[in-house]
């Protein structure tokens, strides 16, 4: 059985490569967020991704809006503004 590591979001921040080879060599994260939201963290590989239907649809429509010239540009300054950051 692996090892388990409960840690607060901010501690995840401050060092995620840390926490993630943690994750890659066996031990399960789980990510505290607040007092009622927490989140495991486990590696998985391209094999084991797993998309509905519907995320499948949107997936597909989105390349093929991008095939069509129908793809928008973003600098990192509108990401950042787009994710709050």
């Amino acid at each position: 059985m692996s090892n388990v590591l409960e840690i607060s979001s901010r501690k995840f921040r401050e060092n995620q490569r840390a926490y993630f080879d943690l994750a890659d060599n066996g031990t399960r994260l789980i990510i505290k967020r607040g007092e009622n939201k927490s989140y495991v963290i486990v590696p998985i590989d391209m094999n084991e991704l797993y998309f509905s239907p519907v995320m499948e649809k949107r997936l597909d429509k989105s390349i093929q809006n991008i095939n069509e010239g129908k793809g928008e540009e973003y600098t990192v300054d509108q990401i950042d503004q787009l994710l709050g950051l």
